[in-house]
């Protein structure tokens, strides 16, 4: 195990001790088994297809984001990637974020580049989707973002996740409307070393490949619309999950499922730790004790509950799929290396 990763992993458990403990200390663990035992199981289960669904929706996107390559990928081999990539976060932080454009890589033979390229531009939209989000919950209830985020400013959330964003826009745009990339290759590299600039040129292609969707104007309403769908589809099981506890008082509206969607979406985005442990229990519970006025044990639970439906769902059938891409010649080694070259993975997706 190299430095980096040794600091991540050590990283990550002191986050992940602290948050657990955070979130534990003022909770009454008997109180909290029993608002599980009574709560609708019922509504619980009927959270998952919706919870399914939203990942068949952010599968389409991605095949249509992948429009442009040589190969359309088929939807059963986007839906595997996008699930075992979900599982894969879920115990190693950001890991599936290399492991589904893989995966996709041997089903579907497209460049190892251009799959990895296109999930670069599928966070970046999420991360877009996600601040016009924040916008209109600062612009609408700006009372709630300093209750239920303490600490955290219009100021701190720009230079959080809008500077970012625009950073990462910025370089999406020169990669899929530019050829500043092969340029720079040219002037830099091949003066020295003609093979390797081309190869570094073949490679930025298949890089442009993954996010050349985007420079037809006609894809742009389908993926603004499945981007939206994604995150609206999100509301439905948060809602559930609220429905389902034995809350005393009003109920729940999906505007109240939208808020703690946005207010856990941040807690996830900035987590070091596997699948968000820690931190999205604890960012739940600070908004459901803040906003809603329940005690340190229901917000705990409730943010329990929502984690166990939500990542629990993506950890179980996306553990299911991995077993049917081993199958189907997956090997463990290789997935747990996820990050072969381009060329490559292209060579290991030809295999039969």
């Amino acid at each position: 195990m190299n430095l980096r990763t040794t600091l991540r992993v050590v990283i990550s458990t002191a986050v992940l001790v602290a948050a657990t403990w955070w979130v534990l200390r003022s909770a009454d663990m008997a109180l909290m088994a029993d608002l599980f035992v009574h709560s609708s199981w019922g509504l619980l289960l009927a959270s998952v297809p919706v919870i399914l669904v939203s990942h068949v929706i952010r599968a389409s996107r991605w095949i249509r984001l992948l429009s442009k390559a040589d190969v359309r990928p088929g939807f059963s081999a986007a839906f595997s990637s996008v699930m075992i990539g979900y599982a894969a976060n879920t115990l190693i932080p950001r890991s599936g974020e290399l492991l589904r454009p893989y995966v996709l890589t041997r089903r579907s033979s497209i460049a190892y580049a251009t799959t990895l390229s296109s999930v670069v531009v599928e966070r970046i939209l999420d991360l877009i989707t996600l601040l016009f989000g924040i916008a209109i919950l600062v612009t609408l209830r700006s009372d709630v973002v300093s209750k239920a985020l303490p600490g955290f400013t219009v100021t701190t959330m720009i230079l959080a996740f809008a500077v970012p964003a625009l950073a990462m826009g910025v370089l999406l745009i020169l990669v899929a409307f530019t050829n500043v990339g092969a340029r720079l290759i040219n002037a830099l590299i091949r003066p020295f070393h003609a093979p390797l600039a081309d190869r570094a040129v073949r490679f930025m292609q298949e890089v442009r490949v993954g996010a050349a969707a985007l420079t037809d104007r006609s894809t742009w309403g389908p993926v603004i619309l499945e981007s939206a769908l994604i995150w609206a589809v999100y509301i439905v099981p948060l809602w559930l999950v609220l429905e389902a506890m034995p809350w005393q008082g009003a109920p729940f509206t999906f505007a109240d499922a939208g808020i703690l969607l946005i207010v856990t979406a941040i807690g996830v985005t900035i987590a070091p730790t596997p699948g968000a442990v820690g931190v999205y229990q604890g960012f739940a519970q600070v908004a459901m004790i803040r906003i809603y006025g329940a005690t340190p044990t229901e917000g705990l639970a409730f943010g329990v509950l929502a984690w166990v439906m939500n990542y629990g769902v993506a950890l179980v059938v996306g553990g299911l799929f991995l077993v049917l891409e081993m199958r189907r010649g997956l090997r463990w080694s290789e997935a747990a290396a996820t990050a072969p070259d381009s060329a490559a993975a292209t060579r290991e997706s030809s295999k039969p």
